[in-house]
């Protein structure tokens, strides 16, 4: 696992009938797996603590960390974006509930520096979301904010390379373990 599954924090609460299908599904289904497997690999200490608990007629040697990781080599044939400007990247979901990553104090800081005539821009890739733009738009920053969307994930490492800074806003959630730290680190950028 390499994100909680019936542990995990939803981020709004689920509406709809496949959202009131989700959680006996995953109550069903989450123990069958978990009971039938012969090891559950997780990628945090944390994630298996919870995991542990949840599951306590399993042997606690059943549940191995593996945490993420990343190879170098792998970055090195991969191009820089050049951007004229200086750049602060974000590449990843962008949600305002509890149980994600909040951009509101990051976007009220590009606000405050604006004042100040400190002229940063900020390139979010990733699915596009409309709360965020109208977030963006509400605090008065739509001039240094632009939305890429989605991209290749070799396009993903061309921007992220080319930043003058990444971006990382945890979660909030004790079992985080978010592969873009690794990403990051393999970009060889500073990181926000």
């Amino acid at each position: 696992l390499r994100d909680p599954w019936k542990l995990a924090i939803p981020d709004r609460i689920p509406k709809g009938f496949r959202a009131k299908m989700k959680k006996p599904i995953n109550n069903f289904l989450e123990p069958l797996v978990i009971n039938r497997a012969s090891k559950i690999i997780v990628v945090s200490e944390e994630m298996a603590k919870q995991y542990r608990q949840a599951y306590p007629k399993r042997n606690a040697d059943d549940f191995v960390v593996i945490p993420n990781g990343f190879d170098a080599e792998d970055f090195d044939l991969i191009e820089p974006i050049s951007f004229p400007e200086f750049t602060i990247i974000y590449a990843g979901k962008f949600l305002t509930g509890k149980s994600f990553r909040n951009p509101i104090p990051f976007f009220q800081a590009i606000k405050i520096l604006k004042i100040k005539g400190i002229s940063i821009h900020f390139k979010h890739v990733g699915e596009k979301n409309l709360d965020i733009v109208k977030l963006v738009e509400d605090i008065g920053i739509e001039s240094q904010f632009e939305s890429v969307g989605q991209l290749s994930y070799r396009n993903t490492i061309s921007y992220m390379k080319g930043a003058d800074i990444l971006l990382l806003i945890g979660s909030g959630q004790e079992t985080e373990q978010t592969g873009k730290i690794f990403d990051y680190l393999g970009c060889k950028r500073p990181i926000l």
